[in-house]
């Protein structure tokens, strides 16, 4: 009858080779490293340093991914048509092909945005330019309420596809605080947006002559008018210099910012 001690020997038999095999490779390696040259730090660590410094460069991964985008987007310049080719895409979602090639064409690779604190808003402060790509469910909508119900959003979220949602564009340069993941905030230098305007607007427009152009908003309140266009599913917002922020180096009541959002009737 075999002996019931056997069997744990032979594991002990086969850690101890497998130990034998380690300490062979650490040796090939030691001596492959010297023959490179690489000689052993002298620098004493402190207990955990390491796990201290991996913990601190994996929470800081989401923001460095944010921030990923191509050389040249450092020195964005953004065509005069980029508002026609946005407003085309507004509502579609991120795993469009379409989609994917504009915010190639602007530097922005999306697959490495996977913080959904990044992808809330994307911004370009040298070009003036600030996406906002969001789920379609994230904004009050009358369509999207019943263009993604909740069965369906199972199926989004499987896919990471959100909507792209909004454009705003800075016709004037202007400083903006966002939060950012430690619950502070943080400011965003934005250059004034070089392109064209929509819808005919322009550059010296204020609230009065926006409003003579474009009728009557559907709200307003000091530094904000708001325009529905519920027939294409848009919405314009203006801002403007009034209100007890309104800044002493600008015209009073001049037209600060354009943000055209998809899908939000009023």
């Amino acid at each position: 009858m075999p002996s019931e001690a056997a069997p744990p020997r032979s594991v002990d038999r086969l850690a101890r080779e497998l130990e034998r095999a380690r300490e062979a490779e650490r040796a090939a390696l030691a001596a492959w490293l010297n023959a490179q040259g690489v000689e052993a730090s002298r620098h004493a660590l402190e207990p955990g340093a390491f796990a201290r410094w991996f913990e601190a460069l994996r929470a800081a991964a989401p923001a460095a991914a944010a921030s990923q985008t191509s050389p040249r987007a450092l020195d964005l310049q953004v065509p005069d048509e980029l508002f026609d080719r946005v407003d085309l895409l507004l509502g579609c979602l991120t795993d469009d092909p379409r989609v994917v090639r504009l915010f190639e064409s602007l530097g922005v690779q999306l697959e490495a945005l996977r913080d959904p604190d990044a992808l809330r808003s994307i911004a370009l402060p040298s070009a003036g330019v600030e996406l906002e790509v969001a789920w379609p469910w994230d904004r009050g909508s009358e369509w999207l309420a019943a263009e993604y119900p909740k069965p369906r959003r199972r199926e989004l979220e499987a896919r990471r596809a959100r909507m792209l949602w909004s454009i705003t564009l800075y016709v004037v340069s202007e400083v903006r605080l966002h939060a950012t993941r430690d619950g502070q905030r943080a400011p965003r230098n934005f250059q004034r947006f070089g392109g064209r305007l929509p819808l005919g607007i322009s550059t010296d427009d204020d609230a009065t002559t926006l409003e003579a152009k474009l009728g009557p908003p559907v709200r307003g309140s000091d530094g904000s008018r708001t325009w529905d266009y519920p027939a294409r599913r848009r919405t314009l917002i203006g801002g403007f210099n009034e209100g007890p922020f309104a800044r002493d180096d600008l015209p009073r009541g001049g037209l600060k910012s354009l943000t055209w959002r998809y899908g939000q009737s009023v």
